[in-house]
């Protein structure tokens, strides 16, 4: 699959979420429940010599408040792992915040590999 492919089924997988739109890119506009997908390198394939192991991180906006991100966390962070599973071994989710216009957003970034 190329890396084009991986983004778009990544970003679709991630519309399965409730309260979730998937993008392959950032969006222009981010709002709570925007999530796109970030291609962060890959390495040889340690076990089998032969692939390629691709780091992916998963950007997922979850509130404009640290309550707000806290509930939408809580609600959905199975769902939202569970519906990566198929595309992604997820091997980390890490809180982060993010500059806006209107003032810090916060997100959860996800972490994780695929052949």
């Amino acid at each position: 699959m190329s890396l084009a492919a991986k983004r778009q089924a990544l970003a679709d997988v991630l519309s399965t979420v409730g309260g979730v739109t998937g993008y392959p890119k950032r969006p222009t506009v981010i709002t709570v429940g925007a999530a796109w997908v970030l291609w962060r390198g890959m390495a040889p394939d340690v076990d089998q010599h032969i692939a390629w192991r691709h780091t992916w991180a998963v950007v997922v906006v979850v509130g404009d408040s640290e309550d707000a991100a806290d509930v939408f966390v809580a609600q959905r962070v199975d769902e939202l792992v569970d519906a990566l599973h198929p595309e992604l071994y997820v091997t980390s989710i890490q809180p982060s915040i993010l500059p806006a216009e209107s003032g810090a957003m916060f997100a959860i970034t996800v972490t994780g590999e695929s052949e």
